[in-house]
């Protein structure tokens, strides 16, 4: 709700949670983020509704199991460029935290549709 306005208690239905994900360098703040995952009716309303967020979009999951979407970008941080693990949408990327927030949610999917 603070980032979307997808209010999940009355949207949303719980999936489960992901493991811990914190930043890999001394450039961010020392934070934890506990993921969870909600599943939500197709046509739930998002939007920008905080300024943490930049955007927000729908893709399907089915796009980031496409490994045509993989990729790297190149981030410019102060006086050097870096490169990052990404996926590629036609908006622009997914990177850093969301990256990898998100690629631990595909892996879990990958591993269930391997066991069933």
């Amino acid at each position: 709700m603070e980032e979307t306005g997808v209010h999940l208690e009355a949207r949303g239905f719980p999936l489960g949670r992901l493991g811990t994900v914190e930043p890999s360098t001394a450039r961010l703040p020392l934070i934890a983020i506990h993921p969870f995952v909600f599943g939500v009716p197709e046509g739930t309303g998002a939007h920008v509704a905080s300024r943490e967020v930049a955007g927000v979009l729908w893709t399907p999951v089915s796009h980031f199991l496409d490994r045509k979407t993989h990729g790297t970008v190149e981030i410019p941080l102060g006086d050097i460029t870096r490169t990052f693990p990404c996926f590629h949408l036609e908006e622009g990327v997914v990177w850093g935290l969301t990256y990898r927030i998100f690629k631990s949610f595909l892996e879990i999917m990958e591993s269930s549709e391997v066991q069933t």
